[in-house]
Parts: structure tokens; C-alpha cells; sequence
């Protein structure tokens, strides 16, 4: 038996500070989500709301505006907030309410 890894692709739009992962509706834990970021003035990212846990998710940084904002809903793996390099695709894993940035 093989896995087939699905993605869904969605972009981050201006101003953009909570992303709700429930609207692509309920995706098992392996279907992986893929989102882009597109701001054009300073944007942090602090928390994600609607995935399930174990579920993974992927963040390519298409631009120098974007902040991860460490805190109670996303720890990122500076442990502090984390400015996004443009060309980086940052993996998060949903657990219980919070995204856990990969190392």
C-alpha cells in the first residue's frame, strides 16, 4: 500500500494575522495544506485557528513583511518572534490548539 501526500494550496493575503485552516474543511491529518504570503506592509502571524491535531501545514514566505509572532498558539523555533526569510517554506504541526514550528 502507498501514501499519496495531498496538498492544498491558498495564499495569505494583506494584513492577514489569523488563518482559519477549518475553512478547506475536515482534511485527515496527512493531507498536507500549503500557504503563500503575499504582504506588501509589516504583518505578524501569531495563530491559526480550525486544523486537526497532528495535521501538518506549510508557509512559503514570498515576501519581507512577514513576522511569526511566538506565543500561547504558535511557538515558533527561535522560541521568540521570528522574522520570515523570503524563499523559506516554514512546516508547522497542529497540536491541540497550537502550531508547532519546525526546526
Amino acid at each position: 500500500m502507498s501514501t499519496i501526500f495531498c496538498q492544498l494550496h491558498a495564499n495569505f493575503y494583506l494584513g492577514d494575522s489569523t488563518t482559519f485552516l477549518e475553512s478547506f474543511g475536515f482534511l485527515p491529518p496527512d493531507f498536507g495544506l500549503l500557504f503563500k504570503t503575499a504582504n506588501t506592509t509589516p504583518t505578524k502571524i501569531g495563530r491559526f485557528l480550525g486544523a486537526v491535531s497532528g495535521q501538518t501545514f506549510e508557509i512559503l514566505v514570498t515576501d519581507r513583511n512577514t513576522t511569526f509572532e511566538y506565543g500561547p498558539y504558535l511557538k515558533t523555533a527561535t522560541g521568540k518572534d521570528m522574522a520570515a526569510t523570503p524563499g523559506v517554506v516554514y512546516r508547522f504541526l497542529w497540536d491541540n490548539g497550537v502550531a508547532h514550528m519546525g526546526h
